[in-house]
């Protein structure tokens, strides 16, 4: 379990937290220099994770997914409403530092965490052929996002898949 703040524990997709998605940028790259990625690895004998998507990093693109997921959590709504004074306080910004250009770090985040695409394959013991999976599952983290500027709320749709992967094949 990840814990960002006491109010936005989450569990969090072990396939998903043990892949380097969220480690594939260094947090010194400049935003505007990151770039596609695509890699398939084998996480366990019986687990593959193919990711295609924008390099992310742990240290600002993983909380904000992590606040997402918890708030899925809390909820049981595949359809998330955060605030910018929400989003601020999770990730543990002071009020002075609450500025409309952090707002826009933030959106751009969202934006980052819109193309990334994950697909899990799993497999029977014994088996070496990539192409002989018993499960593939593939979905985007998120079906669509909105952002209200007046009301200054995001609402992200999660793609259902994210919600409904705690299958006996998919742990």
């Amino acid at each position: 379990m990840k814990k960002i703040k006491k109010s936005t524990e989450s569990m969090q997709l072990s396939s998903i937290i043990h892949a380097p998605i969220f480690a594939t940028s260094n947090y010194k790259v400049d935003e505007n220099s990151r770039g596609l990625v695509s890699y398939d690895i084998s996480r366990t004998k019986n687990e593959r994770v193919v990711y295609n998507g924008l390099e992310l990093n742990a240290s600002d693109d993983f909380p904000l997914f992590a606040i997402i997921i918890s708030k899925y959590q809390q909820y049981r709504k595949f359809s998330i409403s955060l605030t910018d004074k929400e989003l601020f306080e999770a990730l543990k910004l002071s009020k002075a530092s609450r500025t409309e250009a952090k707002r826009k770090v933030l959106v751009k985040r969202i934006k980052r965490l819109e193309f990334c695409h994950v697909e899990l394959f799993f497999y029977k013991d014994g088996c070496d052929d990539v192409d002989k999976y018993t499960t593939r599952l593939s979905f985007p983290l998120f079906q669509s996002t909105f952002y209200d500027t007046e009301s200054k709320e995001i609402k992200i749709e999660l793609s259902r898949k994210l919600g409904a992967i705690a299958t006996a094949d998919f742990s």
